[in-house]
Formats: C-alpha cells, sequence, structure tokens
C-alpha cells in the first residue's frame, strides 16, 4: 500500500522510518510521473488482499488517513 509520495527523497525516508518504528513494513521506491519523479512510501507486501484491508486498517488508524491500497 502506499501511504505517501514526496518529490524530497528525505522526507520520503523519514516516513518509512517513522513507520518503521511503529511495526510496519515500510519502504521507499522510485517512481516517475508526468510532473517528475518522486520518492514512494509503501508499506506491505502481504499475502492477501484481506491481510492488505487488516493493514490499512492499522496504518489509518495510526493516523496515516491518506494510505491507499493499490489493485495488482
Amino acid at each position: 500500500m502506499q501511504v505517501g509520495a514526496f518529490a524530497d527523497a528525505q522526507a520520503a525516508s523519514d516516513l518509512a522510518n517513522k513507520l518503521k518504528s511503529r511495526g510496519f513494513p515500510a519502504y521507499t521506491e522510485a517512481s516517475s510521473t508526468s510532473q517528475g519523479s518522486v520518492q514512494r512510501v509503501r508499506v506491505g507486501p502481504y499475502g492477501s488482499p484481506e491481510a492488505a484491508d487488516a493493514a490499512l486498517a492499522k496504518v489509518k488508524a495510526a493516523g496515516y488517513r491518506n494510505a491507499i491500497v493499490s489493485a495488482r
């Protein structure tokens, strides 16, 4: 799931580290967009849609309300 996207790599790294300190398997991933490159902050992966939905609820309960689960 994606928790955020930043043009500033340090901001993305800081968020990923904060999520890790709260027990989430967070990481950053570079991505190119029409507006330039960004660092996405993601949590996962999870083995099933149900596990991803449960993790999403925990991430949102931790205050990250803009988190989304992508359909891959």
